[in-house]
């Protein structure tokens, strides 16, 4: 074997291995990027759905409120729950 012939193989394989290292570098990063995504996709998922929770429960405590004041007829059928909505809004207001 030729001397040069193995200088050549020792940087073909060097190079090699800083290739694999680089391209573990991207696909770590890119595993990385696509994690916090995920996480912030789910975290924002969980502010609107506390949003929604939130709206619903002053919807039905307003709707509490015009059926008790006479200016709305008990067309849901949900007077009877009014105790229920009027503690999960003190709770909520209470946060």
């Amino acid at each position: 074997m030729n001397p040069l012939d193995s200088r050549n193989t020792f940087k073909h394989l060097n190079q090699s291995a800083s290739v694999k290292s680089q391209l573990r570098s991207i696909i770590v990063g890119r595993i990385l990027m696509f994690g916090l995504l995920l996480s912030l996709i789910i975290i924002l998922f969980g502010i609107v759905g506390q949003m929604s929770y939130e709206d619903e429960v002053r919807e039905h405590a307003h709707y509490c409120d015009m059926v008790a004041e006479g200016t709305w007829p008990d067309y849901d059928n949900l007077y009877d729950q009014c105790d229920l909505a009027y503690n999960n809004l003190k709770e909520l207001e209470n946060k």
